[in-house]
């Protein structure tokens, strides 16, 4: 599968209603239905043949000669039939199937239709913009209960609906076949009323696009609204799919949006590819019939109210049902479809970490409340949840599967956050120090504790130094897995206890600060430097920030006896120093001093003894 139909699907699925549809004749031209100009030519010929006129060169040119004006759809049509009835039955058999056509599954809704019926069912897309007069769609969504609410003429632009009030709204921008205002002719498709206009303005901005079957040719003021100046351009991605080559109009719209393009084999593999896609992260992150937001009030109340069983059963329960989601030979055939290498490695890390994220989000969610409101009493419940997610699956062929750690460093650092602002100290030094993993003993050197050592060496040196300098994805960055790839999802967890951005940064650059500081006080090297995380080049990016609250710390008797570092201040001092040692391009001698002249003012003050 395309990789990028797996980022739409992945987009579509976490930003549920955000995507609108923008579909052209591309995707009825497979159900027998033509297009407005084909329809137009054929009038023209059915006109010319009532003149006897059978076998002429061009019918359009003959139309122009003939009538002196241009071959436009109403004044063809008006020459054929002179009531609206007439016009009607005319127009009826190039959109309607006779029964030989129904037998044929001509004129039908195509399994593009279907795909696109399904994803508006399921609250996917609640919006739908097209070109197209016929109505395959309305037919598809009304085969699933679903009623569309239609606008089709410049009347009902004035006086619609707004967006947010209709479950889905399908916008015909040219008209609907049995509507006689049907939009044709190079004048009419080069500038839409004020109404339209705005609407239009509005989804092409506030909402995501997914182009198909729409050539972008003809359209004059459909793709002029498209090409708004960047002040009211898109706030999400723009997705075009499309068989051929692209015009030079269409790519004038592709570079203004900085559209993803998609290269497809048709309209229905397409459709059907990406419903099948979304259908399946459905099922990898179906939830309980307990939402998220009510899950996390209940693990709140019952932290309250102390009632440590129902607690650890709620807890247990969810880390378990998370660990068969991302164990799970369903979850294995996702993360097929993301792999790429022939040698069993992959090569989109972030689709990855994306995957994983679904499938453990409500425990994610969990953890960072325990962070927020837990205490030592609740700890051993994450250290449960981090200890069971880096458990192999019973498949040997998954037992050093890099990415499968994954989990156990997202529970770690949404709990840690959470656990930083609040100064949980000594919950934090639990989590970072006391998880076992037995499975990976081979990898634990010179750390006092395998744990650190596997969460480490797997989940930022291998995947880091291997594939990402392979895949030349970072081009050079120093950064941290997590901060590259997770960090807003992350954020969009804690978000309720951090609201400010600023406060999450803090908090996320001094746990990172920290995670490197533990990692190497448990590293037994006797030596002046020491491999360290990549977390540890936060340094660099932070400056001078953070030394308000590294002397905030040096002078809490809570921190320097939590158990995160061993021996305190002058602990925490010598492992700075060595670290830069190590790094000498990434100066951390400030932070050093800071804890130095902390300790003496410490002293000073009869805080250490």
């Amino acid at each position: 599968m395309n990789d990028t139909i797996l980022q739409l699907a992945f987009a579509i699925h976490h930003g549920r209603g955000m995507y609108a549809l923008l579909l052209g004749s591309g995707i009825s031209r497979p159900a027998g239905i033509p297009t407005g100009w084909e329809i137009t030519k054929e009038m023209i010929r059915q006109v010319a043949a009532l003149k006897g006129q059978e076998n002429v060169p061009s019918f359009e040119e003959w139309y122009r000669s003939e009538y002196s004006e241009e071959p436009e759809y109403d004044a063809v049509l008006a020459r054929l039939g002179s009531t609206p009835i007439d016009r009607n039955r005319i127009i009826k058999q190039f959109f309607e199937p006779t029964e030989e056509e129904l037998e044929e599954g001509i004129k039908q809704p195509t399994p593009a239709h279907h795909a696109i019926a399904w994803l508006v069912k399921h609250g996917y897309v609640r919006v739908i913009v097209t070109t197209n007069f016929d109505q395959l769609l309305e037919n598809a969504l009304r085969e699933v209960g679903v009623v569309p609410y239609i606008v089709k003429s410049d009347d009902e632009f004035s006086s619609m609906t707004p967006l947010q009030h209709s479950d889905i709204t399908i916008i015909k921008i040219h008209g609907d076949y049995k509507d006689w205002q049907i939009k044709n002719t190079t004048e009419e498709l080069a500038q839409y009323c004020d109404a339209a206009n705005i609407c239009l303005t509005r989804i092409f901005s506030e909402y995501g696009l997914i182009i198909c079957g729409w050539s972008g040719d003809y359209d004059t003021a459909l793709r002029g609204l498209l090409m708004q100046d960047a002040s009211t351009g898109p706030k999400f991605g723009t997705y075009w799919a499309y068989k051929s080559n692209l015009t030079d109009k269409a790519k004038s719209v592709v570079d203004h949006r900085n559209v993803s393009q998609v290269v497809i084999k048709d309209a229905n593999q397409f459709f059907t590819d990406l419903r099948e896609t979304v259908e399946s992260l459905e099922r990898l992150s179906a939830k309980s019939d307990i939402s998220t937001a009510v899950l996390t009030q209940r693990v709140t109340r019952l932290l309250s109210d102390k009632k440590y069983v129902e607690l650890e059963d709620l807890i247990r329960r969810e880390i378990n049902e998370a660990y068969e989601r991302f164990t799970s030979a369903e979850f294995q055939e996702q993360r097929s479809a993301i792999q790429t290498g022939p040698d069993g490695h992959f090569g989109n890390e972030q689709k990855m970490w994306q995957l994983y994220f679904n499938a453990v989000e409500r425990v994610l969610a969990i953890v960072s409340t325990l962070g927020w409101y837990g205490d030592e009493n609740t700890t051993g419940l994450i250290i449960f949840g981090i200890e069971r997610f880096a458990e192999p699956p019973d498949d040997p062929s998954q037992r050093h599967h890099y990415f499968r750690l994954f989990p156990s460093l997202l529970a770690i650092y949404s709990a840690g956050i959470a656990m930083v602002e609040r100064s949980h100290w000594r919950e934090l030094a639990q989590i970072l120090r006391s998880p076992q993993i037995s499975e990976v003993n081979r990898i634990a050197r010179n750390v006092e504790t395998n744990y650190m050592s596997a969460i480490v060496y797997l989940s930022e040196h291998l995947i880091l130094e291997t594939y990402y300098k392979r895949t030349n994805l970072f081009k050079g960055k120093k950064t941290s897995v997590v901060e590259e790839m997770a960090r807003t999802d992350i954020a969009n967890l804690l978000q309720e206890y951090l609201p400010q951005n600023s406060l999450f940064e803090r908090a996320f650059d001094l746990f990172e600060m920290l995670f490197c500081l533990v990692y190497i006080a448990m590293t037994n090297d006797n030596s002046n430097s020491v491999w360290t995380p990549t977390h540890a080049t936060l340094f660099s990016r932070s400056g001078n920030y953070l030394v308000k609250h590294w002397e905030k710390m040096a002078l809490d008797s809570h921190f320097l006896n939590s158990g995160l570092v061993a021996d305190g201040i002058e602990g925490i001092s010598s492992i700075l120093k060595k670290y830069s040692a190590q790094n000498s391009g990434i100066d951390v001698r400030n932070y050093a001093h800071h804890f130095d002249m902390a300790e003496s003012r410490g002293r000073n003050h009869g805080i250490y003894l």
